[in-house]
Formats: C-alpha cells, structure tokens, sequence
C-alpha cells in the first residue's frame, strides 16, 4: 500500500509540475529569472520551496525550504486592529511557510540543494553589470514582518470564527471555484491560511499575477466569505 501511494504521489509530481513551473516562469516567485537568480544558484524553479529528497516531513509537500522561527503579533491582539470578538493564535501550516520568506527576517535563500538541508545559498555574479547579490536575502516586496495586526487574520478556525462574526458565510458556501468555502477556501483543518486567498503557485499574468485564487472584481473575493 505504501508503495502504491509513493508511486501516487510520483505520477501527480510528473503530471503536475510542468504546468505548475510554466505558471510561475516571470513572477515573483521565480527565482531564476533576472536579479533573483542571483539567490538560486541551482537554476531550478521548485528548489526554493520544494524538493524531492531530504525535506521537511512536518511542513507542506516536500517543503526545502529555513521555516520561520519568529513570534507574531496576530490580528486582533489586545490594544491592535478592530474588534473581531477573538484572537488568532501564531501562524500555522502553510501560512508559516509563506512567512518563512515574508516575515522580513528569514532569509529568502536560506534552502537545501542537492539534498541538503537548508542553509543560505551562496551569492553569484550577475550576468548583467558583474553585480553580485548579498549572501543574504530577505524580501522586501510583500514584507509582511511579524507584525500582522493590520493583515487580514490568518490560521484561524473558520466555523469558530462564524460563532463570533455571523456576518461569515457558511462554510457551505459555494465559491467562483465551484466548490464550497470548506474545500476551496480551507485546509485540511478547517483554518483560513495565506492559501485560502492565494495561490503561490499563480502565473503572471491579469488578476493572478498577485496570486490571488481567482479575480477580485467587485470584490468577488471578499465577498465570497463575507456577506456584506
């Protein structure tokens, strides 16, 4: 059975990463492209997040790359943000990935190659202008830092938090993805993640060139949880 499902998630991996790798050719999540290349010395799209072998079992699929180790400041946190009668606790599941390159502290090209676990990869000459990038990298474009009282909460319980804001749609709901709210939206635990408006693997072009799952007009993303 557990080769069965070895060969499973093999056959998903081949099927799946091309297209998933032609999406992310050219956004901000391509590290292989003009000055961010100088953060991936391997040349691969997937390795700054993701890897076949040595990976951290604990984290989203084959996750390659430092997790954040800061505290964060939640959104609603005692004397921050409107009152949304409860608190987040600290981030979790794949929100804690995203913030393991947008906390501004966890260096952007600390990952594993060939193998290894992950470490700052070292810098290397651009092709333009001989320039070279620092060791050490942080993103500064979508900075969140570990202040998150004026980002939308995340890693919350969504029919806990219907309990306290009845304005939420049930988790029932049917979103422009053509699934509920509880498949579309939430993960695995019924949390709303960075992921649940976004999607890290989006192309660069119209609304998904901001990775949002699907288009925001007329606030359709919004109002796809909130009935307002």
């Amino acid at each position: 059975m557990k080769v069965k499902k070895l060969m499973l998630i093999g056959l998903l991996v081949v099927g799946i990463l091309p297209n998933t790798q032609a999406q992310m050719r050219g956004t901000a999540h391509d590290f292989t492209g003009y000055r961010r290349s100088a953060y991936n010395p391997s040349g691969e799209v997937c390795i700054v997040c993701h890897a076949p072998h040595n990976t951290d079992a604990t984290s989203v699929p084959l996750w390659n790359h430092t997790t954040t180790a800061q505290t964060f400041t939640p959104y609603g946190a005692s004397g921050s943000g409107f009152n949304i009668h409860f608190t987040p606790g600290q981030p979790d599941g794949s929100s804690k990935m995203c913030l393991s390159c947008h906390d501004g502290i966890t260096a952007a090209n600390s990952y594993g190659v060939n193998g290894k676990s992950p470490a700052l990869q070292d810098s290397i000459t651009l092709a333009t202008g001989g320039a070279t990038a620092p060791r050490t990298s942080t993103i500064t474009r979508s900075n969140l830092t570990t202040n998150l009282t004026d980002d939308h909460p995340i890693s919350f319980v969504y029919a806990e938090a219907m309990v306290a804001n009845p304005r939420l749609r049930d988790t029932s709901y049917i979103t422009p993805l053509g699934h509920s709210i509880g498949v579309d939206m939430l993960d695995k635990q019924g949390k709303l993640q960075c992921a649940g408006c976004h999607d890290p693997h989006g192309s660069n072009t119209g609304w998904n060139s901001t990775y949002l799952k699907f288009s925001n007009s007329n606030s359709a993303l919004c109002l796809t949880c909130h009935n307002k």
